[in-house]
């Protein structure tokens, strides 16, 4: 009768050790809905020397609370010369969208992004990578209707260098 008991004890004591399933992930509703015309899918455009392009990927992560941005810089005949990532994610504690970018050269760069009455959507960055690259960027992004825009500028000891829009499709 003890060993029963014993085994019901063990039982019920294995039973509520058992890992609970976890629950679905909730989006922040809205927080990075500006991005979501842009998910899922490849967009290229060519860089302005006329040789190589720029393929980006943007997609929901973990339950649409963050999104991956991945993007690889190619030569005509499809070979990867540079690539990178980012992840943008909504700061509650600051009430703004916040990104982190990684590369193949070792450097990151860290940034908020805002969205603008016409939908815009503006980033700017703090670079953490060697002394000899840029210090600061600034980009805008605007969704058209096939495609997407990207104007960036960036700022090397205390200079801005405005660059050529690209147009992603």
């Amino acid at each position: 009768m003890i060993e029963r008991i014993c085994a019901i004890l063990l039982l019920c004591a294995a039973l509520t050790a058992q890992d609970k399933p976890a629950a679905p992930a909730v989006a922040t509703p809205g927080k990075l809905d500006a991005f979501a015309p842009l998910i899922g899918r490849d967009w290229t455009a060519p860089l302005p020397n006329g040789k190589l392009t720029d393929t980006q990927r943007f997609e929901w992560v973990y339950g649409k609370k963050f999104i991956r941005n991945t993007h690889a810089v190619k030569t005509l005949k499809g070979d990867v010369v540079y690539e990178g990532e980012t992840v943008y994610a909504w700061d509650a504690r600051a009430g703004r969208i916040v990104w982190w970018y990684w590369n193949v050269s070792g450097s990151y760069l860290e940034g908020t992004a805002s969205v603008g009455a016409d939908g815009a959507i503006t980033t700017e960055g703090q670079n953490h990578g060697s002394a000899n690259q840029l210090d600061r960027t600034r980009s805008t992004i605007r969704i058209i209707p096939d495609g997407w825009t990207f104007t960036p500028s960036f700022a090397k000891d205390g200079v801005w260098t405005n660059e050529v829009m690209r147009t992603y499709r």
